[in-house]
């Protein structure tokens, strides 16, 4: 295959005593028409060789077969009313449905279709009113996290004249007089700079119905920390709005509160009050009785546990622990008519428990069968719980627990597109060299003989607190109808056994862990699958996003030949994803699409061997000759935080890597990357 031409320009970049070439300078312009020309060229040349694919017809068909089949998600309650996104199958985005009742026959809201021909503009997030009539929607163009807040009438489906731009990573949260809602936004970028300028200086405001964004009241704001993240919630019952400040993507958050005193008639310039000011736990609230708040912490529990705090007596050593930590971790909680309901991962899979406000265990909730619940709510003036349920091998069900009458019953359910009886699932264990029992889930045909000679594809994921659970993936079916084999792994960094399973250390720890998981040898699944050791297997497709602690790290590499030596040699392809020394940023390979980072901290030259200099390190050790290719290192500002809107396609997507359309639309989400050329000039590194 004959990749179209690049054009390289003489530029260099000196920084200090180090020279780094920049000949791909030129792809930075995102609105340059050569760009946009280039991208178009480049998408020709994949889409040609996709074509030729002698499978290509047949997957394209099969997976628009697997897709088409309804998706709902989680209703929320408002007003009496539910309001939910349903997909019927094919369509590019999911339209907003309202419901009077349960029973009762929805009604469309918004049409996401609607708003662009092609699909490019997506409603990334939606809240309706606490009396119903109004839809708070924040729409995305191109898959952007910058997103435009609208509002529209339920009744009329007329939208208002306000618009509130510039938001991002923001909840959007109704004071309960229903004449506006506190949001988060970033100050508005240079222009045909938004892609490229910093996320500094993000703050929540209040904006009232029927007002110019201009108008919006600022209500918080961190001027000493402008990298940090600010998201408020106004609670259930609308007496109190919830402050969480983030340092970056850790998941560890400050606290502080506002004591609206009237939900008719709230005081949304009130004195904001903390509760917690430092950074060492993560400190949730899932709802609150009156003055005293119930909060999810990891605070001197690894494996997460329920504090209540009397926000009439905030110090902490009025804190009562109301449900300590469990064996099994706590991956989500809800308050809901008068009880809290645990979501709790046992060996990664999911198991609902109930507890009365004071501790005490009421029992289990029975799930459908064995698999994941990805979400949970409910309201604390009901006594509804709904959950959404999937099994590894069939798609996702809305349900609705009766906690009072303790029945089950599933909402708008799926049908589903397979048979699943000829397929299983296997909840097996690998062991780490350090003897770590790492989960891992195996799928694959019944009837597929267990003989190493069928392809696997295995994916992980460990990071931000993030757990990977074995629900259903629409394009799986696919791939094992094919006789393949799919494994899923529980890699070290998410949240499946706690915080000890993620390893945060204190900050001058961190540097040594990094070295010593280096060189840590990954358990490999498939000596479980076929018996034996399969390290010669080209077949075998490992796509591992492992992430330590908060690090941006992923790597995708080949598995090693048992045989080899392991002395810390590697190309560049194989270390580049690995963390870098700078703030979390992350290097991969491609042409340089965004802009640099602000500053190149550590080039390794051939003229000296390919070694990085001594103020560097990470990986010190020299390249192998004639194998190794050169190693950048940089270190840019602290990313954003990701994960903190509704789950949605977009919302889900690695917030580290810069993406570049077709149109020349980039998002470079929440963090910093950098391009690395697989074949750099002779002289010095990109």
């Amino acid at each position: 295959m004959r990749y179209p031409e690049t054009r390289q320009d003489d530029i260099v970049d000196c920084y200090g005593s180090v020279s780094v070439a920049a000949p791909y300078r030129w792809l930075e312009d995102l609105d340059s028409p050569e760009v946009a020309a280039w991208v178009a060229a480049q998408n020709a040349c994949t889409a040609a060789h996709l074509a030729a694919l002698p499978l290509r017809d047949h997957f394209r068909q099969r997976l628009t077969e697997l897709w088409d089949h309804p998706r709902t998600s989680l209703p929320v309650v408002q007003g009496g009313r539910l309001f939910y996104a349903k997909n019927s199958g094919l369509e590019r985005q999911a339209p907003i449905y309202v419901r009077s009742g349960v029973f009762d026959p929805p009604t469309i809201v918004l049409d996401p279709n609607a708003l662009s021909p092609d699909g490019s503009v997506s409603v990334s997030q939606f809240a309706p009113s606490p009396d119903a009539r109004w839809l708070a929607y924040a729409s995305a163009e191109g898959g952007a996290d910058w997103e435009t807040v609208r509002i529209r009438n339920v009744s009329t489906g007329a939208d208002l004249a306000d618009t509130i731009s510039w938001v991002r990573f923001s909840d959007l949260s109704w004071t309960h007089d229903s004449h506006g809602f506190f949001y988060s936004r970033y100050p508005e970028p240079p222009r045909n700079k938004r892609f490229e300028a910093a996320l500094t200086g993000q703050a929540i405001y209040y904006h009232r119905l029927g007002t110019p964004q201009s108008a919006d009241v600022l209500i918080y704001q961190r001027q000493d920390h402008p990298s940090w993240i600010v998201n408020a919630a106004v609670s259930e019952d609308g007496r109190y709005v919830f402050i969480r400040t983030y340092r970056g993507a850790d998941h560890n958050n400050q606290l502080h509160f506002v004591d609206l005193a009237h939900a008719a008639t709230p005081n949304i310039t009130a004195p904001i009050q903390p509760l917690v000011e430092t950074l060492d736990a993560e400190y949730a609230p899932i709802g609150n009785y009156q003055s005293r708040l119930y909060l999810r912490s990891d605070k001197g529990a690894p494996r997460r546990r329920i504090i209540a705090i009397d926000l009439e007596n905030p110090e902490p050593s009025a804190w009562k622990v109301v449900v300590p930590e469990q064996p099994h971790v706590i991956e989500n909680a809800a308050l809901v008519g008068g009880r809290i309901v645990l979501h709790c991962l046992a060996d990664v899979q999911s198991r609902l428990r109930v507890f009365a406000l004071d501790g005490g265990s009421q029992g289990e909730i029975a799930l459908p069968g064995i698999g994941a619940v990805s979400d949970l709510s409910g309201r604390s003036d009901g006594s509804d719980l709904w959950f959404l349920f999937s099994p590894p091998l069939s798609p996702a069900t809305v349900y609705r627990f009766e906690l009072d009458g303790q029945r089950r019953m599933a909402f708008e359910p799926p049908a589903s597109p397979i048979d699943g009886s000829r397929f299983e699932t296997r909840a097996m264990f690998a062991t780490s060299k350090d003897g770590t029992r790492i989960p891992f889930f195996l799928s694959c045909r019944k009837d597929l003989p267990r003989d190493g000679c069928h392809p696997a594809m295995l994916f992980g994921y460990g990071g931000f607190s993030i757990s990977v659970l074995p629900a259903y993936r629409p394009d799986l079916p696919a791939w094992l109808e094919r006789c393949g084999v799919f494994v899923s792994v529980n890699a070290r960094g998410g949240a499946e056994y706690g915080e000890d399973w993620q390893g945060r250390l204190p900050r001058q720890q961190a540097e040594r862990v990094r070295r010593l998981h280096r060189r840590r040898r990954a358990p490999d699944p498939r000596e479980h699958h076929v018996g034996r050791p399969a390290w010669h297997d080209r077949r075998f497709e490992r796509r591992i996003a492992h992430r330590r602690g908060t690090g941006a790290a992923a790597r995708s590499v080949p598995r090693r030949h048992a045989g080899r030596r392991r002395d810390g040699y590697a190309p560049l392809r194989s270390i580049h994803r690995r963390e870098a020394v700078g703030d979390r940023v992350r290097l991969r390979v491609g042409s340089a699409s965004v802009r640099r980072p602000d500053q190149v901290f550590a080039a390794a030259q051939p003229a000296a061997g390919n070694v990085l200099p001594g103020h560097a390190d990470h990986h010190r050790r020299s390249r192998r000759p004639g194998r190794a290719q050169p190693l950048l290192q940089v270190r840019g500002g602290p990313p954003g935080r990701a994960g903190l809107r509704s789950a949605g396609a977009d919302s889900r997507r690695d917030p580290g890597i810069a993406r570049l359309s077709s149109n020349g639309s980039a998002d470079r989400g929440a963090g910093r990357s950098m391009g690395v050329c697989r074949r750099p000039p002779a002289t010095a590194v990109m």
